[in-house]
């Protein structure tokens, strides 16, 4: 009897330390990345003269730009997975939609080609992965694949560039640029890998293009791969205003990013900052930012948000152009936001979603 329950005792202590175990290992959130808009940028670098052109999904307004990628109502990315977006289409006696290195517009001057200074090019990239369009990248005067590393000579020149450093590593992703090339006599390896093969490949071949005749690309690429992250934790907005610019004690700045949209109005770390300090006064629009800033951070740090997204779009709309105190005098009523308010606050506080981090 007593070995009996001398090993039901040792079952026991191995189950519960199995359980114990169980609660450390990080949970991987479903899913890891979205990428619902993106926008490229191609302008003259500092110094040097030249066009502008811009590139987006059919999703945002790049005035004066093509918009080439259709991503619905987003791409979204496990880890390791792949999203590659290049060429979609031909601009008939200009070139493929998405030919980066010689600035192809749909006005003129319809192609204005990135090389050495005073004609050298500068990119910018920003990314929607949930709370709107930031920059990730740039603007950056360095030549990288999209623009041919300031070297394009025209004629057969050959801007094949397989994929380079991440210019982007964020929890969740990654961003790479390469480029594409079979219209100027290439032979062999012409496009990066992955390419058509990617989880997820926006791009198409068009024909004729320069000196091919079938299955042609010349293009800039971008390479995003999505990264397995653990389903991370939140905190309250009170800690996010504790720990960004001019944080009192000297607290480490931790924001994720510098930059956040609510409604339809793209913030500076600063101007969040501001927002965070100013009390609400009763004003509703002050309180709903103030979780609504807080859920943000949270998810660009990880934290799984799949259980508050549909609350953040409904404050986005709520919001809409009204610019947030003290930045602009934007007001709603605290009848109108306090179901929204309750929402985020629980995601905050982690009543709802992954739970609260120790703080």
């Amino acid at each position: 009897m007593r070995a009996v329950m001398l090993k039901a005792r040792l079952v026991l202590a191995v189950s519960v330390c199995l359980i114990a175990l169980a609660f450390l290992v990080p949970v991987a959130a479903n899913a890891q990345v979205t990428v619902k808009h993106i926008k490229v940028t191609i302008t003259p670098a500092t110094g040097s003269a030249g066009s502008t052109a811009v590139y987006c999904d059919t999703g945002t307004t790049c005035t004066g730009g093509i918009q080439v990628w259709n991503l619905g109502t987003g791409v979204t990315l496990a880890g390791g997975q792949t999203l590659v977006l290049t060429q979609t289409g031909l601009l008939a006696g200009i070139g493929g939609n998405f030919d980066t290195s010689d600035r192809v517009r749909t006005t003129a001057p319809t192609t204005d080609d990135c090389a050495a200074a005073p004609h050298s090019c500068a990119v910018q990239i920003d990314l929607d992965t949930g709370s709107g369009l930031v920059t990730v990248y740039g603007p950056n005067n360095a030549g990288i694949a999209l623009t041919n590393f300031n070297a394009d000579t025209g004629g057969n020149h050959i801007e094949y560039a397989p994929y380079g450093a991440a210019l982007v590593t964020a929890a969740n992703y990654t961003l790479k640029t390469g480029y594409a090339d079979t219209a100027h006599g290439c032979v062999g390896t012409c496009v990066p890998s992955p390419f058509s093969d990617a989880t997820v490949f926006k791009g198409a071949a068009v024909a004729p293009l320069g000196n091919c005749t079938t299955n042609c690309y010349d293009a800039g690429v971008i390479l995003i791969t999505g990264i397995t992250v653990p389903q991370g934790c939140t905190f309250t907005q009170g800690y996010w205003k504790n720990h960004g610019l001019n944080s009192p004690g000297n607290q480490e700045n931790e924001w994720p990013v510098n930059h956040l949209v609510l409604g339809t109005v793209n913030y500076t770390q600063l101007q969040l900052q501001s927002i965070l300090d100013a009390p609400v006064k009763g004003n509703g629009l002050i309180s709903l930012a103030h979780q609504l800033i807080a859920a943000k951070l949270n998810i660009a740090s990880g934290a799984n948000g799949s259980s508050i997204a549909s609350t953040i779009t409904a404050a986005d709309a709520l919001i809409g152009s009204l610019v947030v105190p003290p930045v602009g005098s934007g007001s709603l009523s605290p009848s109108s936001v306090s179901t929204l308010v309750d929402a985020l606050t629980d995601f905050n506080e982690g009543v709802t979603g992954p739970g609260h981090c120790a703080e």
